[in-house]
């Protein structure tokens, strides 16, 4: 089965890949290409863990309701070898999310989603750090 066959809500392309890090380390896991409230998809240098759980935060390009970040729980669904050596694209269940970071994550998609016809015309990123 296509691992977006399983999907409950349709992932929406954002504007901005944002930095997607470890809570504790803060080392970058990846940035974020789409994403819903439910889950994500992450491009990173490195593989990721299917069915291990993370403990993540995603860094805002500028603060919403004061605030920098949302952090979040998640499991790893999938993850594959990129379209670019050396890079792997990543799925990310959403877990246990707070009303109020869901709240931010929300407010994020709604505000900065993209068509995906725009898609075509972007340059793709590869740096992730």
């Amino acid at each position: 089965m296509d691992k977006k066959d399983k999907r409950k809500q349709t992932r929406l392309h954002v504007i901005s890949y944002l930095k997607v890090q470890e809570q504790q380390t803060d080392k970058t896991l990846g940035r974020i290409v789409d994403m819903s409230s439910e889950g994500l998809g992450l491009y990173g240098q490195d593989p990721l863990t299917p069915e291990s759980q993370v403990e993540l935060k995603m860094v805002l390009p500028k603060p919403i309701k004061g605030r920098n970040e949302i952090n979040f729980n998640g499991r790893v669904v999938w993850s594959q070898a990129g379209d670019h050596p050396g890079f792997f694209d990543s799925g990310v269940q959403l877990l246990n999310v707070s009303e109020n970071d869901l709240s931010l994550l929300e407010e994020f998609i709604e505000n900065n989603q993209v068509e995906d016809r725009w898609l075509s015309v972007a340059e793709p990123v590869i740096d992730v750090q």
